[in-house]
């Protein structure tokens, strides 16, 4: 296999989805209104502002509330969405057809949730030495001396290794979008050499687009009126959490055209 360059993969997947902006928006767009719609619901139903509130007002109070109901109103339709647009994308991405109905629930959501399942275990697992040393370190030192050498801690024996091991394994995620196989070790042993191409790689996949939502995010808070602003932010954190699940899906497909190079046209036939 050619060199991989991740970050070119990274932008390759920004830009997919430029290109095919308007499949981007039905999905997004679509999902964001699925994810609000519960809650809109909850407003006109419980009225959390009270009978005589109106509905701005009875909107900003039920996006801010913390409660088990607005939780799970919350994290359900989320949860749901970001699994299908993963998936629904990746499958774009490798087979050049683009999705007709945004609201389709592929059958290859369910091995992806569980694929996505034993990576976040092991990359906790990853972490836990550092975390754990991390606690030790203002047991051990001054307190005036700790802070810097506890941020290094955190960066290089917690950060590090949580990246390197997402971006060594994030290749069985595609597999799984496309009813395929392979197992950690296999996937570990595939990338061998390319820890630091990878790495790079997913930090600009996730980064770009969040920096971009963190601006929009910062740009509504010193703008319009009070209610207005927390509705704005919630359907930015909305569209913010389904495009970090867009872009990084078009870079893990990118990533499974490196190591795992199949036919797409074999891979298109079985999703016709």
């Amino acid at each position: 296999m050619g060199e991989f360059g991740g970050g070119r993969a990274a932008i390759q997947s920004i830009q997919f989805v430029f290109n095919h902006f308007s499949a981007f928006l039905k999905l997004t767009a679509t999902w964001a209104v699925l994810t609000l719609a519960p809650i809109v619901l909850y407003c006109l139903i419980a009225k959390p502002a009270g009978p005589d509130a109106d509905f701005v007002t009875q909107l900003a109070l039920a996006v801010t509330t913390k409660s088990t109901l607005r939780t799970l109103l919350q994290i359900i339709p989320t949860l749901l969405g970001e699994l299908a647009l993963a998936v629904v994308w990746i499958q774009f991405v490798l087979t050049g057809k683009e999705p007709v109905n945004p609201l389709r629930l592929p059958i290859e959501m369910v091995p992806y949730f569980i694929r996505g399942l034993g990576l976040t275990i092991i990359v906790i697992v990853c972490a836990l030495p550092g975390t754990v040393l991390s606690f030790a370190i203002p047991q051990l030192l001054p307190a005036a001396a700790y802070r810097g050498v506890f941020a290094a801690v955190i960066v290089l024996l917690v950060a590090v290794p949580v990246l390197v091991t997402f971006a060594r394994l994030c290749v069985v995620l595609p597999v799984a979008a496309v009813d395929e196989t392979l197992t950690f070790g296999d996937a570990y042993e595939r990338t061998k050499g390319h820890s630091v191409s990878l790495s790079w790689g997913l930090f600009v996949a996730y980064m770009m687009p969040l920096a971009a939502f963190s601006l929009a995010d910062v740009l509504l808070s010193v703008m319009g009126p009070h209610g207005v602003k927390q509705i704005g932010a919630e359907i930015v954190r909305i569209l913010s959490s389904f495009t970090l699940t867009i872009i990084p899906a078009g870079y893990f497909a990118n990533v499974y055209r490196a190591f795992m190079p199949g036919d797409a046209a074999l891979i298109a036939k079985q999703f016709e």
